[in-house]
């Protein structure tokens, strides 16, 4: 013990205590924090309150890398910088020593709110007694409730995350439906939308149909030529999107970074899905990445790369940007090799969730410039390409933890109902369904020809009448040289689907 002294002494006089107080003395008193921030706050004035085991106990704070000053309880700071923040306190005794743990607390503060938009519903007359309303946050954490009023004036959380739908057929009348999105840190932001359930909707001005005497009934029925003339003309512009054709990385970078531009420049002033195709998963140095169509190979990392590209094009270039958002979207097909297990498939789903996910992050993390743009993850499901229960693993490892946000099919029905009396493959209807609908999924069906649109027609119908809350179509998806037009493919879907979203996306190669 005599050896053992000096060694300690000369330990504890190498790091004194920043404001002279003697630490580490037997009896010192502990230190409590009462009250005060924990993990994201939206306060950016807050407060401390401490106490010791020792009623005449003295008191040092530290904000961050600051050092201990006298303080005393309660501690309040003022108008601090959004960011990550430790708050630390300590006791002494009137001897002068002091504790030798101080306390701690680490929070977040957290002053902008999420914003939130509703991505399609009924606004105006409508008919439809069971409205559906989609809705999204730029903020992943966010949590969502909605309120209906008059009939439910409450906010309350959604039924479904992302998606709204009364519990009963409405009775006509005006209504208001609110959605309300709340981070961590408990700021909030709301969108509105009004819309009136009364006779079927009027036509819009100068459609096409009958005028003056229409025979005995004194009532025109539209044919369908009339409707998919009306339709057409109102069909949205098309944005483009692309099968990935590059050879290298540094060309994989180049190619989603111009293209990003390309994409802005045609940007309607509404949320629209930025797809790039990869291709399909595969193994890249042993490790699962994706195969192009033109055979090159990628792992997963060069596809992030390409995706900040993308991310950082869209946003900061002025020449690039015009207005609107974008949901920069990793789409991969399901056309997997043969020596993928179904196990090996569900990992590649997971990975190509998590790149998503981690361009989420990188989003946030540069802040407000980015909080225009989502992510999204997607599949080009086919029928004749796999088995449904590898397809299902694909899409059930894309969709792991919700990571990668939305997740869309943009595939085909082919070979399905009514082009063959049963689907390929030992697919069904309801296997479309499911990993177009089911969960978080949503629908941009690719259609070509018009019994595309009749397939899909099924495909929703059968769902629908399965379940209790109603899905429609996010839009379609098409590519030039095909006997519809991107236009009429989107008009021939809504002539049978009136609950198509104002979504059309064209995919071509680069």
């Amino acid at each position: 013990m005599i050896a053992a002294l000096p060694a300690a002494v000369a330990l504890a006089a190498t790091d004194p205590p920043s404001d002279g107080i003697r630490a580490g003395t037997v009896g010192a008193p502990d230190t409590r924090i009462d009250a005060g921030p924990s993990g994201p706050t939206a306060d950016a004035s807050p407060s401390f309150a401490f106490s010791s085991s020792q009623p005449a106990a003295r008191f040092a704070c530290s904000l961050d890398a600051a050092p201990f000053a006298p303080c005393a309880s309660p501690r309040a700071f003022t108008e601090l910088p959004d960011g990550a923040h430790t708050f630390r306190v300590r006791a002494s005794d009137a001897s002068g020593g002091a504790d030798p743990t101080p306390e701690s607390s680490t929070f977040a503060v957290d002053t902008a709110p999420p914003t939130v938009s509703i991505e399609s519903g009924p606004a105006g007359v409508v008919s439809n007694p069971l409205p559906t309303f989609t809705f999204a946050s730029d903020d992943g954490s966010a949590t969502f409730t909605c309120s209906l009023r008059p009939t439910s004036p409450t906010f309350a959380p959604c039924p479904a995350n992302g998606q709204y739908e009364p519990p009963a057929p409405l009775q006509n009348g005006g209504y208001t439906f609110s959605v309300r999105a709340t981070d961590p840190a408990g700021n909030s932001a709301a969108a509105t939308r009004r819309f009136t359930v009364g006779a079927e909707a009027p036509e819009p001005a100068g459609a096409s149909g009958p005028t003056g005497a229409t025979g005995n009934t004194g009532q025109a029925t539209e044919t369908s030529t009339s409707k998919m003339a009306r339709f057409k003309r109102s069909a949205p512009q098309p944005v483009p999107a692309w099968y990935m054709t590059a050879r290298s990385e540094r060309d994989l970078r180049r190619q989603a970074r111009n293209d990003a531009c390309a994409f802005a420049r045609r940007q309607s002033n509404r949320t629209r899905v930025l797809l790039m195709d990869f291709g399909k998963p595969s193994r890249h140095h042993g490790a699962l990445g994706t195969q192009l169509r033109t055979g090159t190979e990628f792992a997963n990392q060069d596809i992030l790369d390409a995706l900040k590209a993308a991310a950082d094009a869209y946003r900061t270039n002025g020449k690039c940007y015009s207005r609107g958002s974008a949901r920069i979207t990793y789409g991969n097909t399901n056309n997997m090799p043969n020596w993928m297990s179904r196990r090996n498939i569900r990992k590649a789903g997971r990975h190509q969730s998590r790149m998503s996910d981690r361009l989420h992050t990188y989003q946030r993390r540069h802040g407000r410039h980015y909080r225009h743009e989502g992510v999204a993850v997607a599949s080009d499901v086919e029928p004749q390409w796999n088995k449904p229960k590898a397809t299902k693993a694909l899409v059930h490892g894309a969709i792991f933890h919700r990571r990668g946000g939305l997740f869309f099919n943009y595939g085909a029905a082919s070979n399905c109902p009514p082009e063959r009396s049963r689907c390929a493959n030992k697919w069904s209807l309801r296997n479309l369904g499911q990993v177009s609908y089911g969960g978080i999924k949503r629908s941009l069906p690719e259609v070509y020809r018009r019994v595309h649109a009749k397939q899909w027609t099924r495909v929703r119908k059968r769902w629908n009448n399965q379940h209790r809350y109603r899905y429609c179509f996010s839009g379609t998806t098409s590519t030039p040289g095909f006997s519809l037009s991107s236009r009429e493919g989107w008009a021939k879907l809504r002539t049978n689907n009136r609950c198509v979203r104002n979504e059309l996306v064209n995919i071509r190669e680069q």
